[in-house]
């Protein structure tokens, strides 16, 4: 799911009929450590790029709420950095990407230091992109375990996090 262009991840294990007890003995904490762990772990696989966006961009959100059952947990592990989705899951053919970008990737890279010849390069590239997509959409795989729609790749990391993190709140 995008908001603005940044990415939100759900993550969903439901501590069900004992949640007062996560609550209450720790588990919520232990929940959030393996959450802040498996962006930590999405932040050391992001390639840097141009901007660092999206190396820097990783971050959780937790927000546990009182219900009548006992105590919900609801979170999301975040990428704030403008277009986050693609940079992840890769841009499919179609629609050409900015321009600007690109050339700072250019200069970035050290492919070229001329702005202009930075820019010749850049809509080479981006008219690579509009013909084929890239290489990471192309491939189908990433560290996250997402397509580029954000949607979950079945058996992809985002999706193992969540069995391995309701294993190690079963264990405690």
């Amino acid at each position: 799911m995008t908001i603005n262009g940044s990415l939100k991840l759900k993550i969903n294990v439901n501590p069900g009929y004992l949640a007062d007890r996560v609550m209450k003995s720790g588990l919520y904490d232990a929940y959030t450590d393996a959450l802040l762990d498996l962006a930590q772990e999405f932040q050391e696989n992001s390639p840097i790029g141009a901007t660092r966006q999206l190396k820097e961009g990783w971050d959780v959100q937790n927000s546990p709420k009182r219900v009548a059952w006992g105590f919900e947990v609801k979170s999301n592990i975040i990428n704030t950095s403008e277009a986050a989705r693609n940079r992840i899951g890769g841009r499919p053919p179609g629609a050409p990407p900015p321009v600007a970008p690109l050339q700072d990737w250019v200069i970035a890279k050290g492919i070229a230091t001329n702005p202009k010849k930075a820019r010749g390069i850049a809509f080479a590239i981006r008219r690579k992109i509009m013909n084929e997509g890239t290489e990471r959409f192309k491939a189908k795989v990433n560290w996250v375990g997402i397509d580029n729609r954000g949607k979950r790749i079945p058996g992809g990391r985002l999706e193992r996090a969540e069995k391995e993190i309701a294993d190690k709140l079963k264990k405690l």
